[in-house]
């Protein structure tokens, strides 16, 4: 799953986790150069973080960012591997030929 670069210093995220504020709200509140930046620089990165959630901008910007994270998930378009995928799956079938499962574990009769 993609994940967008944290902008966030290691401290403010220790602080943001600490206040309670789950991982994907500490991910996008890091994904933003002017979000991290405020954080970074305030003296209470925990009342600027519920102050820029609590803010229109923050309405705006979370589609996109959960849109990006469902696209890397589940791609709109996927291109043709047909051919891979049976190339992948005969392989596969010879591999499992080489070990036929009912001449048994010959490591089973030696113990």
């Amino acid at each position: 799953m993609w994940s967008p670069k944290q902008l966030l210093r290691p401290q403010v995220v220790s602080l943001l986790s600490q206040a309670g504020f789950f991982p994907l709200q500490i991910e996008f509140l890091g994904w933003l150069p002017g979000n991290a930046s405020a954080l970074n620089n305030s003296r209470n990165p925990v009342k600027a973080a519920h102050t820029i959630l609590a803010g229109e901008g923050s309405l705006k910007m979370l589609p996109k960012m959960l849109a990006r994270k469902k696209e890397s998930v589940r791609p709109l378009e996927v291109p043709d591997h047909t051919e891979v995928d049976e190339m992948m799956i005969d392989f596969n079938k010879w591999a499992e030929s080489q070990f036929p499962e009912d001449e048994g574990d010959e490591y089973a009769a030696e113990e």
